[in-house]
């Protein structure tokens, strides 16, 4: 998986008016309250080699059919940011504002950006036009409703000829279930599919929302993304947000190695992972990249994170002696929360210049009980060490058969060693270079994962 240098960046340079702000999308998320208050929250994305956007408040029009309801409705600038991993390609404007709603059923709100899409975007017509962002919702008194918002922020670029992920991590406070789709009919003019590989057509899980693509060819994109939010106990259809997103493919010189975490099991559906309510359950990943001045970052988000007293951390080490990170994600679910979910958890890598995410689904399986949830563990010394370390498996594990497995943080598996654990401690010896490992100590019942340097 490539890496971006900064001039391969600059040939793309967008030939436009010197008047434009050069739109890259944008997204309107509502929420509506019992007594009919709406708020919105308009998101623009811009390109920052374009003039400032130039206005601290600007007018959404909303509308309903339904009672031949329209308003005009002031949204006032609240946030600029530029999106981390792409500072000199994205910039995101958030605005704010609310209006009283009568209790219709079906609303529409729009804004259509002043100006304008790129002229170099490669599959659409009619260019140098602005973007349409729209929403659609229902509000019926006094039943509120709050349509997807994304717990992840865009990525505006992809590398040519890598299959390349991406994850809004959407989330519904209402708990509503969502669907997603691709396409842009009646927002983007001439719009056609941009270009592919075999096997990486540009497409999106309609279940999780996770965008993949393997483009072929470098240049600009624009692709609209359809979220809707449907109600679980009625079956009626609450919203569709209209997210448009503009993205450049560039050619990629190095390598972003990723390690995913080991102690989940691959599904149709998705890497999994059973954990247990009542223990501490962890998650370890790891990045590293061949390019010496990669500016390499980890981040978790997802639904473990936004429970109510939630215990569910991230934390990241760096390591000098190689240019890597390693991720932890731990939760220790409440019993409750038995059978509940399951829960996405996103890990998202950054080299600086591109972003890759990888989403593990958590199921919350059973209980144990705390003396039994200390006695799974396993303790590692020395950690560093020169290859020869100790494990001391927790009284759970003695008399089970387990496996010990090493992998680098390329995911690739080094070291496999099998034991009948008939003793409290056993020796382990490992010829590796120095470095950053994950091992994993894997019985019938618990896996177990945690991080190895060797100095």
């Amino acid at each position: 998986m490539p890496k971006l240098l900064l001039s391969l960046l600059l040939g793309f340079a967008i030939s436009t008016p010197s008047f434009a702000s050069h739109i890259m999308g944008g997204v309107i998320n509502v929420s509506v309250d019992s007594t009919g208050t709406a708020t919105f929250e308009l998101h623009v994305y811009r390109d920052v080699r374009g003039i400032p956007f130039g206005f601290t408040q600007v007018d959404l029009d909303v509308s309903s059919a339904t009672t031949a309801f329209q308003a005009s409705v002031p949204v006032s600038l609240v946030s600029t940011d530029t999106i981390s991993d792409t500072p000199r390609v994205m910039e995101r404007l958030i605005f704010s504002g609310s209006t009283s709603l009568p209790p219709a059923v079906d609303y529409t709100v729009s804004y259509v950006t002043p100006c304008c899409l790129s002229i170099s975007i490669l599959n659409m017509s009619n260019l140098g036009i602005g973007s349409t962002i729209t929403t659609k919702f229902s509000y019926t008194s006094p039943n509120a409703n709050n349509t997807v918002v994304y717990l992840n922020d865009p990525v505006g670029k992809f590398p040519k000829d890598s299959l390349w992920t991406y994850d809004f991590m959407p989330y519904d406070v209402d708990g509503d279930s969502i669907h997603w789709s691709l396409g842009a009919t009646g927002y983007i003019q001439g719009y056609t599919f941009p270009p592919s590989n075999p096997g990486g057509t540009l497409s999106i899980d309609p279940h999780t929302g996770v965008l993949s693509w393997n483009p072929s060819q470098t240049g600009v994109y624009v692709v609209g993304i359809f979220a809707e939010e449907w109600d679980n106990s009625t079956g009626t259809l609450q919203s569709e947000t209209y997210h448009e997103l503009q993205l450049i493919v560039v050619d990629d010189t190095s390598q972003l190695m990723i390690a995913p975490p080991n102690n989940v099991t691959t599904t149709p559906s998705g890497p999994t992972a059973d954990f247990l309510a009542g223990t501490t359950n962890t998650l370890e990943v790891g990045l590293t990249s061949s390019f010496t001045n990669a500016n390499l970052s980890l981040q978790a988000s997802g639904e473990p994170f936004l429970l109510p007293n939630s215990n569910a951390s991230f934390s990241v080490q760096k390591f000098k002696k190689q240019d890597s990170l390693v991720g932890t994600f731990t939760w220790n679910p409440d019993a409750s929360l038995k059978g509940a979910g399951p829960y996405r958890v996103n890990f998202r890598f950054r080299d600086g210049s591109f972003t890759y995410d990888y989403t593990v689904t958590v199921n919350i399986n059973g209980v144990i009980s705390l003396n039994e949830d200390l006695s799974s563990s396993f303790t590692l010394y020395p950690n560093p060490s020169k290859g020869n370390f100790h494990l001391q498996p927790g009284i759970a594990l003695q008399g089970e058969k387990i496996e010990i497995q090493v992998f680098n943080l390329n995911g690739s598996q080094l070291h496999a060693q099998s034991f009948d654990c008939t003793s409290s401690e056993l020796e382990v010896n490992l010829d590796l270079p120095e470095g950053v490992y994950l091992i994993t100590l894997q019985s019938n019942q618990y896996v177990q994962c945690s991080k190895l340097i060797i100095e």
